[in-house]
């Protein structure tokens, strides 16, 4: 990944793009590529116009004749400037404004021994267009157009560099046509007082004014089909000023990319108490769903919770309620902005758990609720029998209402609804937890595999529920004499339900039946199930893991019907199958993978993580049936498998990560997401209809901007909370392919 941070928190500050009031006013006279030559900088804009704009894109504005012909591009901003010439880029930074000698510190990128007759041009033509009416009428200009990407055309021998960005972040990328040499990219920084790489291969460059971080460099190839990744590190030479690439060893018979960017967007949700995201969902524009809980008000505090059109605008828990929560809904676009954010509650406290979107971008919320006072609208149960029930609703594609909302229990203290899947006829499966032996009967189930409860501490279950919400097809227990939880769900093209969970029952009272194991292993299994889609079979049931404990907390099935699934174990002795997993049990409770085929035998099972905790708490797959897992780790890099992800380096007190792995469990990538304080994963959605997919993570973390959280575009890039204990905000953030 190749970023370009201000370490002192500068922040490129797009001009404000409404064409018709666009109005720059420069200074005179100055040239913007003498090394400490004071470049012209932009007048300063209100602060609030400035903060107003602050997750906009960065735009790349043409050069015709408002600067100095040498610039092609510039990018103009609050405390720094950027300015593009076929030589290189010249980084005009606003300094020390008590010392003269370092109010303006420029910072020249030369590219050594590239192109001198290079073509720069506009790569991606942005709506905005500005007019600059500064001087005489026959000096004005207007239609000015802006770019989002700008690119160097055979910079080198077969070599072109972009760059592209947003206002907090800019990156480039060198695309090297097949057989161009690597060796040929030079850079060199001039104006630096020094660079330095750090332990993790970042590449560190100090001035007198600020601090720059160009992130540790990420390399890859596209071969039939398939990502490639190519090893890459910075070198620096003697000159102490300029740099280059190492890169192991690659195909030059194709081509090849340096420095693809990891994180296109992170930040947080939340308000001044705490939330936590705990499930994403995605649609096929690239919008994310995010569901959970919080205790932050809309109202009355600094930091409000930042609801946005609905469902609900106010926090619903009575007075009477101590700590209490409301389950929360959120919409988050492309580009990392709220669309809508809202709650989900009554009057005790309640919790989201669970997120699935449809076709028509309406998304189905479960969790567990203790509300009488309940936004009830329709729905598969409407009236309360427990203590705390499981809920289940369906937000509209605007996010203004709930198109159906119902209670999912029975008579006893405590069912949970933990995750949902919806089907392309808009029915809703839903897999819970329940104490209530007559949760079928009081839910008007029409159709089982297992009427039965089985007078266990809890067991399993899983319902399926009509379109509109008025009704259950389907629905059974899984479990025994012991503790059964189900936590995960997904259904295949046919309408056949998975779902993953654990147990501590035995094989004498578990339903076991073909797989993927038989018998039980230690104090707890993890296990995987499949039911028809008329909800009658129970096709499959069967064990995951070792003597130890070990549970799925995350499943998701390809279009074939391969169930694959993660979560955690401390068992030495997890079966292992595949060439390509990790073997060795690595300590102190590691994350797992395994597989199962669609006759319910174990195809792929084995470790992932270091020698501290780790725990995969979900997963997701693409249509290439590349494999993403999140979750959470304590182990740092010498141990944990990182490679190519989006931070290599771990913060410390716990990150959350991120990985991609092959179908046959080799590593693609893999790195944390987090800052120095304590970072969790909770949830992870791709598109499964792209062969090669984004990654959208949710979690929550007590790390601020401040402590390195790696915020960047939105939704909101502020920490909102008071700190640990229980200062959470939820986080969202979107993985790069």
């Amino acid at each position: 990944m190749k970023t370009i941070n201000h370490a002192t928190k500068t922040i490129l500050m797009a001009i404000a793009l409404f064409c018709a009031l666009a109005l720059l006013i420069w200074h005179d006279g100055a040239s913007p590529v003498s090394a400490h030559n004071p470049s012209p900088v932009l007048n300063q804009s209100s602060e609030a116009a400035e903060a107003a704009l602050g997750n906009l894109p960065l735009y790349f504005l043409a050069n015709r004749g408002q600067l100095d012909r040498r610039v092609a591009f510039y990018v103009p901003g609050r405390d720094q400037t950027l300015y593009f010439t076929p030589q290189g880029i010249t980084f005009a930074l606003n300094g020390v404004k008590s010392q003269p000698q370092l109010a303006q510190w420029n910072l020249q990128l030369e590219f050594v021994g590239a192109n001198p007759h290079v073509k720069l041009r506009g790569h991606t033509e942005a709506a905005a267009q500005f007019n600059y009416f500064v001087g005489q009428p026959d000096e004005w200009q207007t239609g000015v157009k802006t770019y989002s990407s700008i690119v160097y055309e055979n910079l080198w021998p077969g070599i072109d560099l972009i760059y592209q960005g947003n206002v907090n972040q800019m990156k480039y990328e060198f695309h090297l046509k097949p057989g161009a040499d690597p060796a040929q990219i030079k850079l060199a920084y001039h104006g630096a007082a020094s660079l330095a790489l750090t332990a993790a291969g970042a590449l560190e460059i100090k001035t007198p004014v600020a601090e720059f971080t160009d992130d540790q460099p990420v390399s890859y190839q596209e071969i039939a089909g398939e990502r490639v990744n190519v090893p890459t590190a910075y070198a620096l030479e003697r000159t102490g000023q300029t740099y280059h690439f190492q890169l192991g060893q690659y195909d030059r018979s194709q081509p090849l990319v340096i420095d693809p960017a990891m994180i296109v967007y992170c930040g947080y949700i939340g308000g001044s108490g705490t939330d936590i995201g705990t499930d994403i969902a995605v649609d096929k524009e690239g919008n994310a769903y995010v569901t959970g809980f919080t205790n932050s008000p809309a109202k009355g505090v600094l930091n409000p919770f930042p609801v946005k059109v609905g469902p609900e605008l106010n926090f619903q828990t009575d007075n009477v309620c101590n700590n209490c929560f409301d389950a929360f809904v959120a919409k988050v676009n492309k580009e990392g902005k709220l669309v809508y954010c809202g709650y989900i509650g009554g009057d005790k406290s309640d919790s989201g758990y669970g997120i699935t979107v449809d076709s028509k971008g309406r998304a189905y919320v479960v969790g567990q609720t203790a509300s009488t006072k309940f936004p009830l609208n329709v729905g598969p149960k409407l009236y309360k029998s427990g203590g705390q029930d499981g809920f289940i609703a369906r937000v509209s594609a605007d996010g203004t209402k709930l198109e159906y909302c119902g209670y999912i229990g029975g008579g006893a203290n405590s069912d949970t609804a933990n995750d949902v899947a919806v089907n392309s006829d808009f029915e809703a499966y839903v897999v819970g937890s329940t104490d209530s032996k007559d949760l079928l009967n009081e839910m008007g189930v029409q159709t089982s595999w297992n009427w039965s409860y089985q007078a266990g501490l809890t067991d399993a279950f899983a319902i399926k529920i009509k379109d509109g919400g008025a009704g259950v097809l389907a629905g059974g227990f899984i479990g025994g004499h012991q503790w059964d939880v189900g936590t995960s769900i997904d259904v295949d093209e046919k309408g056949n339900a998975y779902i993953g969970g654990f147990t501590q029952s035995d094989h004498a009272s578990f339903p076991v039946k073909i797989g993927p194991d038989l018998t039980f292993n230690g104090s707890q299994d993890g296990f995987v199930a499949r039911v028809n889609a008329k909800g009658d079979t129970l096709e499959y049931c069967g064990y995951l893991g070792g003597s130890g404990d070990d549970d799925v907390s995350g499943l998701a099935v390809t279009a074939t019907g391969e169930a694959y699934v993660t979560g955690t174990t401390n068992s030495t002795n997890l079966p292992i199958i595949g060439g390509s997993v990790d073997a060795s049990y690595n300590g102190a409770g590691d994350a797992f993978i395994a597989r199962v085929r669609p006759d319910g035998n174990l195809s792929l099972s084995g470790y992932f993580g270091g020698n501290q905790s780790d725990s995969g708490i979900a997963i997701s797959l693409d249509a290439s049936d590349n494999v993403y897992i999140a979750g959470y780790t304590g182990s740092n890099e010498l141990t944990f498998p990182v490679t190519d992800g989006p931070d290599l380096t771990y913060n410390g007190n716990g990150d959350a990560f991120v990985a991609k792995l092959r179908a046959d469990g080799k590593i693609f990538n893999c790195g944390y997401l987090g800052g120095k304080l304590d970072d969790y994963a909770w949830g992870i959605a791709t598109d499964k209809t792209l062969a090669d997919a984004e990654a959208f993570i949710v979690g929550r973390t007590t790390s601020t901007q401040s402590d390195a959280f790696p915020v960047l575009n939105g939704p909101d890039l502020t920490f909102n909370g008071n700190g640990p204990p229980l200062g959470n905000d939820a986080f969202v953030a979107k993985i790069s392919k």
